[in-house]
């Protein structure tokens, strides 16, 4: 399948020349964390995170360099088998989350990071690591609503 090639809009361009200045650092890097506070089955929590990239083509933006400018292209969708990452306790939690939000993203590779972690108790949940030129803040909200949203209607569907 060939991907077409689309132009970034101008908010993109914007934010690619701000990516640009500030090289090598993770000035567009959008960080969030959902811990959800009952026993999760992480099985079903991978599959709800792969329906949110199946069903927002925003997450499967890749860019491409042609010449002195950068064109996008919409990535095909791959199951994404995510490794649920053991956490001691909170203090580690913010050390993932301060290692995750530090990663430089590869503009012409994934533009974001998806994460599951486990903590004592039977609690965890996810992090989303996001570039600012395929997402915004206000976005991880909706990110994470689509989430749980969809790990309840799997969970309950497991559970009949």
């Amino acid at each position: 399948m060939e991907n077409k090639l689309y132009n970034l809009t101008m908010p993109q361009k914007s934010i690619l020349l701000t990516e640009q200045y500030y090289s090598n650092t993770n000035i567009n890097n959008i960080c969030g964390t959902a811990i959800i506070n009952t026993e999760i089955d992480f099985k079903i929590l991978e599959q709800a995170l792969n329906l949110l990239v199946k069903n927002n083509d925003s997450l499967r933006l890749k860019l491409v360099k042609k010449g002195n400018s950068y064109k996008q292209i919409l990535s095909e969708y791959k199951y994404l088998n995510l490794e649920t990452i053991e956490l001691n306790s909170m203090d580690d939690l913010r050390d993932l989350q301060n290692s995750t939000v530090k990663k430089l993203f590869n503009l012409e590779d994934s533009l974001y990071d998806l994460k599951m972690f486990k903590l004592p108790g039977k609690k965890g949940g996810f992090m989303v690591n996001v570039h600012h030129i395929i997402s915004d803040g206000w976005s991880l909200g909706l990110i994470s609503r689509r989430v749980m949203e969809a790990y309840e209607a799997l969970l309950n569907n497991s559970h009949n």
